[in-house]
């Protein structure tokens, strides 16, 4: 090993570091009592990075003066065994994760969390097979630590597994920024532990495939239930990229009270996975999963959009308002308690200005009797994904959170009303 001369009065030259001793280096030696230290004609300091230097006499220099703690680690003089070595400082950040670690599985998911190092770069995290110890295809996670948005943890969720099966989960911490301790920056810290999935549970009600719909943008997928199951508490749905890389794995857990369910910030002309699964208290149902590729372009979706907007919603809101003033003459319509007005929407396009029409509730909407072309030159100029997004989301809040609920009441009312004559 190559021995660092210390840095003194008698020495001017670029002398260079030697790991927790660059202190020293820098110590002038009439100021070696300052530290406790003591002035000696030595070639070298005995570090903890480099303890087995030997005092050659040739010169001065700061160096411990006690024969039982010969050590400088940088701040005071140790013992050897005092010192953090490479492998101590390794063991305690493999301590330190391997204490935090919570992992939470399903019958096809695992979720695995541990806390964020200090000074660490980047986390990967990956699923072997016990048996052959290879990485298993779409089980790869890496997260850059200036990208993760939980202070506190680093989590994933890895998807599309076989249930009540064994695998190894094995996690890799990188340190590669400058104010990282230079014993970790060579080689990650690393550990392992087995994990399993759970079993099905066949009692819980599984999700229909054909219940399901899903609305298609560039960079947006929706999942819609049709029809809910009310003997479940919520769903799991987890969205994974399906390429020659590894699966980007987004799970929700959504009650069941939310019809539609969006991802988005997705990629374009990409195909994707969607599982669902039923859950009821801790327990899950086998998943159903959709394979569905976002849009090229949003053009498609837009005319749909379009056509919804200005025709079957419009005709829509006018045809439930008249069935309900009706109800009113016969003396069985009442407003639902606790219904907002929904906001108005001022920003729609249209040939002519936007009629303002109030329903039975008093509430105030913006009509278009005077639809523009789609093609139009106006039209076109509104047409981005981002405002058709929130257009489309904006709308489906009024028909879901307004509208709806008043039909069914409007519907179940009539229904009571005319029982006997049917």
């Amino acid at each position: 090993m190559t021995h660092v001369r210390p840095f003194s009065k008698f020495q001017s030259t670029n002398i260079g570091r030697c790991g927790r001793s660059a202190k020293i280096y820098r110590m002038m030696a009439p100021h070696c009592e300052r530290r406790g230290l003591v002035k000696r004609n030595c070639g070298c300091v005995p570090s903890c990075d480099d303890p087995s230097c030997v005092c050659d006499g040739e010169q001065p220099s700061c160096v411990c003066p006690d024969a039982l703690a010969p050590i400088w680690n940088g701040e005071r003089c140790v013992k050897l065994e005092q010192c953090d070595s490479a492998n101590n400082v390794r063991e305690k950040i493999k301590q330190q994760l391997e204490e935090s670690i919570v992992v939470t599985s399903s019958p096809s998911t695992l979720n695995l969390r541990f806390n964020r190092i200090s000074n660490a770069s980047r986390y990967v995290i990956k699923l072997l097979n016990p048996s052959t110890n290879e990485v298993i295809k779409g089980t790869t996670a890496t997260f850059a630590d200036a990208e993760l948005q939980d202070r506190n943890n680093v989590a994933v969720t890895v998807g599309n597994l076989e249930s009540e099966t064994e695998y190894i989960s094995n996690f890799e911490v990188f340190f590669e920024t400058a104010t990282a301790d230079s014993v970790l920056r060579n080689t990650p810290v690393s550990f392992q532990r087995m994990v399993s999935t759970s079993s099905m549970d066949n009692s819980i009600t599984e999700v229909d495939r054909n219940n399901l719909t899903v609305e298609k943008l560039s960079n947006t997928l929706c999942l819609v239930f049709n029809k809910m199951i009310s003997s479940v508490d919520a769903y799991k749905i987890t969205l994974m990229e399906v390429s020659e890389a590894d699966f980007i794995v987004q799970p929700q857990r959504v009650p069941i009270t939310d019809q539609r369910i969006c991802f988005y910030s997705l990629k374009t002309a990409t195909e994707y996975e969607i599982s669902v699964a039923s859950i009821s208290d801790n327990l899950q149902s086998a998943p159903v999963s959709i394979r569905v590729k976002t849009l090229e372009e949003d053009r498609d979706w837009m005319e749909k959009w379009y056509k919804w907007r200005y025709f079957s919603f419009n005709q829509w809101s006018k045809m439930f308002d008249s069935y309900a003033r009706v109800a009113r003459k016969k003396n069985f319509w009442s407003r639902p308690q606790n219904l907002a007005c929904p906001a108005l929407r001022d920003n729609i396009p249209c040939k002519s200005n936007l009629v303002t029409w109030k329903d039975l509730n008093g509430c105030t909407f913006n009509l278009c009797d005077q639809a523009p072309e789609f093609e139009s030159r106006a039209f076109d100029e509104m047409a981005t994904t981002d405002s058709f997004t929130s257009d489309w989301e904006a709308d489906f809040r009024i028909y879901k959170d307004y509208l709806y609920p008043q039909w069914t009441a409007l519907l179940s009312a009539y229904a009571s009303l005319l029982k006997s004559e049917l």
